[in-house]
């Protein structure tokens, strides 16, 4: 198994953990995309951020 289909199948884990455990929010850093996740997440309104790096897409405030 590559590393990108690593990440992925570890993305739903983590994504059912936070279901199981009632997190309020799950981020996925930037290049880490996986719909079945979020379609679990949303389906209990836990909040999700998928391929998201605010440090590179937010400009510098200043």
């Amino acid at each position: 198994m590559g590393q990108l289909q690593q990440r992925h199948a570890s993305t739903a884990v983590v994504a059912d953990e936070a279901v199981t455990k009632g997190t309020k929010a799950v981020w996925f850093q930037l290049g880490v995309v996986n719909e079945g996740a979020y379609e679990r997440t949303r389906g209990v309104e836990l909040s999700m951020v998928m391929a998201a790096a605010p440090v590179i897409q937010i400009p510098p405030l200043g």
